[in-house]
């Protein structure tokens, strides 16, 4: 038996890169969970050359993680500035960049995405580890506007 007014909260904290895209696409068509995910930034950036030539082992790992092979086209983009020979040379996004394609990404499976999510970092040195995102999976307005309303105060004031 199936109740329609089930809700409920779930946390995520993968190993690594081991969270399938698929994963957060299932729990998205439940309607009826929420998602607190940490997200492995700094994995990702440290699987990410600065200057493309991605391993192809790298690549498929990412294509699960991001649930898309158009990573690539957002993440890998021409420098403004030509090499020593006039060429165009690609460079990786920054984290900034890398942190907004993964809301968009969240947003694209999610009614409702927090658009702040929080930066957890090394305290030695302060380089970003992982991003704490929340999502809704409910459709309902109000329930997103309500959710988003708590999460994005929590996230500003911690």
């Amino acid at each position: 038996m199936v109740c329609n007014y089930w809700r409920g909260v779930i946390f995520l904290d993968p190993y690594a890169m081991n969270l399938n895209w698929d994963s957060l696409s299932s729990i998205a068509n439940t309607k009826a969970f929420d998602v607190w995910y940490l997200f492995p930034l700094s994995a990702v950036s440290r699987v990410l050359p600065r200057h493309g030539n991605i391993p192809e082992s790298h690549r498929l790992k990412l294509n699960q993680v991001l649930g898309t092979t158009m990573w690539e086209q957002e993440i890998y983009l021409e420098s403004p500035q030509l090499t020593l020979f006039g060429d165009v040379d690609i460079e990786r996004a920054s984290i900034e960049q890398i942190k907004a394609y993964i809301i968009k990404r969240l947003k694209a499976v999610f009614p409702g995405v927090s658009s702040n999510p929080l930066t957890l970092r090394n305290p030695k040195n302060n380089s970003p580890l992982f991003l704490l995102c929340f999502a809704v999976s409910n459709p309902s307005s109000s329930a997103i506007n309500l959710s988003l309303k708590a999460v994005d105060h929590i996230l500003t004031h911690t």
